[in-house]
């Protein structure tokens, strides 16, 4: 029932030239461990029902301190389990909740889960969050929240905080609308929080190159079908239009897919960037790449499982006294071991990038102007753990350098994570976020949109609100309307309508206007309808 045993390594690059050269068994003998993530002194851990801290306190490389953070997560089917742990530009830490299923051959896994709690927390309430709809959470202040959509294995954030999640066949999913949104207007349901955005369709055909490869059933073959690890590129390395891209793993086909994403209204549309071929294929049938992310040198970076199988015996067709069975032959048990222990970490970067010297970065010693500094980088991964290091230190000495950077700074992602840092602090006021609704980058004006939520009973910021829905950015439009449910009706009515009008066509934002109706939809009817004879 427990099922196999998990380790979690530390590698270090001891010396520096871009390879790991040291392993430390920081943890292990726990069932199912599927996802880590960086936190305070040591790490988080995704291990249903729990997610987990642990940390090394006497500088041995192993880990001496574990504790359960958040418990109540469905113990299912293991595709299906609690994974995908990101810091959240927001300062919140999301997760992936994927939806509970028994499944084929796992009966003693039908737990549908239970209320998440903070174990020992009496203060904290707990939250029903049912499988199958990502959550966030704050391990210091003792908060956890449905956060919208559904992802499998695998969740993604861009500069801007947007979520891009996964499932098997459905190989990339924008997360349009928040939980904290569609539950302002308990009276209008709508299907789903999220787009599927490939242009392309879902399950798409792709063009492995593997050669003598054991495909197990027909469902497999030349389509996406084991989507997982998806990663919005974040880094500085890949240009000609994969700055905006989105790299998923497709580990039955041997391969990792690539789309490049463009603004589409509300949401995003993700194309190909080219027909015919695949981002990074192998002839190698043991070839099962699982998870992909941006490192600190901009570097694309991917997890080879390196399996001969990757599905679960209970999923070959039947198996009788001889073995199980597919169309391709007949397989042994010992045949789901092989490969055990072989697995390895590409790192791929384009030509001009490969002789780049190794970035070996010491953040956890950094000074707070060191840190700072830091949110100028042209790779999130060093913006967003510099963010995350001074949020969660608290030291507000930082806050004369990031109210400087505020005023100064002509960089839009420095000035996102500036104000989502002072926010972090506390540190905060209404003239930074009015000076930020007004700023030249849209990016900032929507971040800035979001940090207003907390402030709505001031008149000047609620007057800029309402004013910004002629913003002429499509995306800072839809926040605001979305932001704007936390008005009463009849101060957003009139101010929504010439949005109503323009975007009427748009299916997301037709959404976010009527999130705004839970008391006066028939006077929307009335003013979108009648007017036109309708």
């Amino acid at each position: 029932v427990n099922g196999p045993f998990s380790r979690i390594k530390r590698l270090e690059d001891s010396d520096g030239d871009g390879r790991y050269d040291t392993s430390t068994i920081f943890t292990e003998e726990m069932p199912f461990v599927n996802g880590v993530m960086p936190w305070g002194n040591g790490i988080l851990a995704t291990k249903a029902p729990d997610i987990l801290y642990f940390e090394d306190t006497t500088g041995d490389g192993v880990a001496d301190l574990r504790r359960v953070v958040l418990t109540g997560f469905a113990v299912t089917n293991p595709q299906l389990r609690v994974s995908s742990l990101r810091y959240g530009l927001d300062n919140w830490i999301y997760g992936a909740y994927s939806r509970a299923s028994a499944g084929r051959g796992f009966p003693e896994h039908a737990d549908t889960g239970h209320p998440l709690t903070f174990p020992g927390q009496s203060e904290a309430d707990s939250v029903a969050i049912s499988p199958g709809t990502n959550f966030r959470f704050r391990p210091d202040s003792f908060q956890v929240e449905p956060a919208g959509g559904m992802s499998q294995f695998g969740l993604s954030l861009d500069k801007e905080g947007n979520r891009f999640a996964v499932w098997n066949n459905d190989h990339i999913r924008h997360i349009v609308i928040d939980h904290r949104y569609t539950e302002r207007n308990p009276w209008f349901s709508i299907p789903s929080q999220m787009a599927s955005i490939a242009a392309h369709g879902g399950a798409p055909a792709i063009y492995p190159i593997t050669e003598g490869g054991l495909e197990l059933h027909e469902s497999e073959i030349g389509h996406i079908t084991s989507a997982c690890g998806i990663s919005v590129y974040t880094g500085h390395l890949f240009k000609n239009g994969y700055n905006d891209a989105t790299f998923v793993c497709e580990p039955a086909n041997n391969l990792v897919h690539v789309d490049l994403l463009s603004v589409d209204g509300a949401s995003f549309s993700a194309g190909r960037d080219r027909e015919g071929a695949e981002f990074l294929a192998s002839t190698d049938s043991w070839f099962r790449p699982v998870n992909t992310t941006v490192g600190p040198d901009g570097a694309l970076y991917v997890v080879d499982m390196y399996r001969k199988l990757i599905e679960p015996p209970a999923w070959i067709p039947h198996k009788d006294e001889e073995g199980f069975h597919t169309h391709a032959g007949t397989l042994q048990l010992e045949d789901f071991h092989e490969g055990q222990g072989l697995g390895r970490i590409y790192r791929v970067v384009p030509d001009e990038g490969a002789s780049q010297d190794p970035v070996v970065p010491r953040l956890r010693s950094a000074g707070v102007e060191e840190l700072v500094s830091h949110l100028f980088h042209p790779v999130m991964w060093w913006r967003l753990t510099a963010q995350r290091l001074l949020v969660s230190e608290g030291d507000r000495s930082a806050v004369p350098a990031l109210e400087e950077l505020l005023m100064e700074s002509h960089s839009d992602v420095a000035k996102m994570h500036a104000l989502w840092t002072l926010e972090g602090l506390e540190s905060l006021d209404e003239h930074q976020i009015l000076e930020a609704l007004e700023d030249d980058h849209a990016t900032v004006r929507k971040q800035a949109v979001i940090l207003s939520e907390s402030r709505l009973e001031s008149d000047e910021i609620v007057q800029k609100l309402l004013a910004m829905t002629g913003d002429p950015d499509d995306h800072v439009q839809f926040q605001v309307a979305l932001t704007l449910t936390g008005l009463p009706n009849s101060q957003t009515f009139e101010p929504l309508q010439p949005l109503a009008q323009k975007h009427i066509d748009d299916s997301w934002f037709r959404t976010a206007i009527l999130l705004n109706a839970s008391d006066n939809a028939l006077a929307w009817f009335q003013a979108l309808f009648m007017d036109e004879g309708v």
